[in-house]
């Protein structure tokens, strides 16, 4: 699960526009590597479970979810990604996002990964 407010204090931001915020964030801890972000756009709750096609295969709770993923951007390097056709469905409080995301590692692009 991810937090939509974040970005409210700095701009005025629709809502479309403001989950794609929060989905570039996370793409940009595995640049970067500050992995604060990690933990901000996350909800640190005890309903939060997230599933990967990464092994293991079960839900996992926030700790978990958090370890895994500060492991996974550490080991990434030299990158480059870019989000296409973002699919937004907003239903209250909560969002269901899908798209493509095009990742280039060392000149080597790999076209249509679906998140």
């Amino acid at each position: 699960m991810l937090k939509l407010g974040m970005f409210q204090a700095k701009t005025i931001l629709s809502d479309r526009e403001e989950i794609i915020k929060i989905i570039e964030t996370f793409f940009e801890v595995g640049k970067t590597k500050d992995l604060a972000p990690l933990r901000e756009i996350q909800l640190d709750d005890n309903s939060f479970s997230s599933f990967s096609d990464v092994p293991p295969y079960d839900l996992k709770d926030f700790k978990t979810t958090i370890s895994l993923e500060e492991l996974r951007f550490i080991s990434i390097s030299d990158y480059d990604h870019q989000i296409r056709n973002p699919k937004i469905s907003v239903f209250g409080d909560v969002a269901v996002v899908a798209f493509e995301l095009d990742t280039e590692r060392n000149a080597n692009r790999q076209q249509g990964v679906h998140w």
